[in-house]
């Protein structure tokens, strides 16, 4: 008994010492994918995130387009409508930012700076203020602009994003910028037009168009490398139609007296548009490779799991039939032991003699009745030829 159970805590032993580095070895693959899984999901959370900022940056643009306008009752009508997307957006970022995966991509103080100069801005507006308040707005769009740029690093950290970042970078800081710029230079290049004598709005205006100038040059250096890859040909036009929008505006502002403040707020709108159709282009694209390095992982996580239970599955088998044999073993060497001493009992409380030898006539078997007759213990006579004990020297 004792032995069978050294044996089964032998396989024991020997079962663990080969599951324990597969073991680890699970562990760790499984970690790491599980890892990877989970920067996937908060890089496609910070694109679901931009893409909202970016749609509330649009409608504050169009908010600050129709402020700036003359009051008229459509024109109120139209403010009312600006203002409830305005408000939507704010509500649905507020939602976005209640869910776990995005909590953290939201910087709450900068949130909190945005809405309540957005409640400033708004409030002045709805008193009839004679001019929209250009310094609130300015303030307003850069805190949408930096709500989109502070999640840059969350989004990049994500497997293959970072060796891209330069895409990304330009998916959620450039364009968002780009297209704030554009709405500052139409505002100010429309109110230029409206009073000459505004001389001091035209250095700013020569700032920001050097400034647009120089954002296009650095986007078509980077966003061909995308649109190159893996985005739709839909892309590439998108860009080609935003870089031609823009270049259209600067040649606008390039000319001053040559367009009216109504063609220049027009191709402001324009070249901004455009760029807000690229970025969502862009945007689904990334969120498209996003899922489907998600969908990779998982396929990879869920394969690897079946392989594990497969092959713990067949080493616990394996192990349980070497166990079933062992035990198969001990059990016939237990019956062999219990016969032979059953034999021995029979064969020591014989009354008569019992003598076994092999083939070679050497004795084997000396039973104490065959001691009492021949004289011969069993420890002499073993091993001795049968007829130098049992017949005497004399025949």
């Amino acid at each position: 008994m004792s032995k069978s159970v050294a044996s089964k805590t032998g396989l024991l032993a020997l079962f663990l010492a080969l599951m324990l580095p597969f073991g680890v070895i699970l562990v760790l693959l499984l970690t790491e994918i599980k890892s990877r899984i989970g920067l996937w999901e908060e890089a496609r959370s910070g694109v679901i995130y931009h893409r909202n900022v970016r749609q509330l940056l649009d409608h504050t643009l169009r908010y600050a387009d129709l402020a700036a306008q003359k009051s008229s009752p459509s024109m109120v009508k139209f403010r009312q409508q600006a203002t409830q997307a305005v408000e939507r957006d704010i509500q649905k970022l507020d939602a976005l930012s209640r869910l776990d995966a995005l909590a953290a991509q939201q910087p709450s103080a900068q949130w909190r700076a945005f809405k309540s100069a957005w409640k400033q801005l708004d409030a002045s507006t709805q008193k009839g203020a004679k001019a929209l308040n250009a310094p609130a707005l300015d303030a307003l769009i850069e805190h949408i602009v930096a709500l989109s740029a502070q999640a840059d690093e969350r989004v990049i950290r994500a497997p293959e994003v970072r060796s891209g970042a330069y895409v990304m970078d330009t998916l959620i800081t450039d364009i968002p910028t780009l297209a704030a710029d554009i709405e500052r230079a139409g505002r100010l290049s429309s109110s230029l037009a409206q009073n000459s004598s505004a001389s001091a709005k035209a250095e700013p205006l020569r700032a920001l168009s050097t400034l647009i100038a120089s954002s296009l040059s650095d986007s078509a250096r980077k966003i061909p490398l995308q649109t190159a890859g893996d985005a739709a040909p839909a892309s590439v036009q998108l860009y080609r139609d935003a870089k031609k929008q823009t270049r259209e505006f600067l040649r606008l502002l390039d000319a001053p007296g040559k367009a009216t403040p109504q063609q220049l707020m027009a191709a402001s709108r324009e070249s901004r548009a455009a760029y807000f159709q690229l970025y969502d282009a862009l945007s689904r694209d990334m969120e498209k490779s996003i899922a489907a390095h998600i969908e990779n992982d998982r396929q990879r996580k869920f394969f690897i799991e079946v392989f594990a239970a497969l092959v713990v599955t067949i080493l616990v088998c394996v192990f349980w039939k070497v166990g079933e044999l062992t035990a198969q073993r001990s059990r016939a060497e237990q019956a062999t032991h219990e016969s032979e001493a059953r034999f021995r009992s029979i064969v020591d409380a014989a009354r008569d003699a019992i003598i076994g030898m092999d083939v070679n006539g050497l004795i084997r078997e000396w039973n104490p009745q065959a001691e009492t007759l021949f004289g011969w213990s069993r420890e002499e006579a073993i091993g001795q030829r049968l007829s130098s004990t049992i017949i005497p020297p004399e025949w």
